[in-house]
């Protein structure tokens, strides 16, 4: 006997079913990791000391990542018992909040490919919180992306320390 497929309405109108969306999380879960894991550490190499405005946008950071998690998992306590469309929204509030810690780490440790994975990560935080617009207002909205671009160009503008030569040693 044949099991009843269930569906999910993540968008206006677009409808997929369950399967079909783990597929989808579990392959963007391998390729971020994938991009992370290429080149992310190089012992040699070190960054420029952490300024002021660093600080700040590390801390900013850490907050949306919270404000992010917290909404998600209370998004999630109440939704997957009544509903399953809330999934998307769920997914909104959780990939936003990786992405703020991966821009946490990418400030903190030198990253051959960080260019590439800072635009990645401001994407996917745009991105879920223009999915989040009827969840969030306008002001929170702008928080998080301000935060989200503070963050970036602090971690495209960290150089790397200059190596001191140490012929005799």
């Amino acid at each position: 006997m044949a099991t009843p497929q269930r569906t999910l309405n993540l968008t206006r109108g677009a409808i997929l079913e369950v399967p079909t969306l783990l597929v989808c999380l579990r392959h963007f879960t391998v390729v971020s990791l994938t991009l992370l894991s290429r080149g992310l550490t190089a012992p040699n190499l070190r960054m420029k000391p952490v300024t002021a405005l660093g600080v700040l946008s590390l801390v900013l950071n850490i907050m949306c990542a919270a404000l992010n998690l917290i909404r998600g998992v209370h998004l999630a306590e109440h939704s997957l018992q009544v509903a399953q469309e809330e999934v998307g929204n769920i997914l909104a509030f959780f990939i936003p909040s990786v992405a703020c810690i991966v821009q946490c780490y990418l400030y903190l440790f030198y990253s051959p490919t960080r260019t590439l994975k800072v635009l990645l990560m401001l994407a996917s935080i745009c991105l879920g919180n223009a999915y989040l617009h009827g969840l969030r207002n306008t002001w929170q909205i702008l928080f998080h992306v301000g935060v989200a671009f503070l963050s970036s160009y602090q971690i495209l503008t960290r150089q790397l320390q200059e190596r001191q030569s140490d012929y005799g040693v």
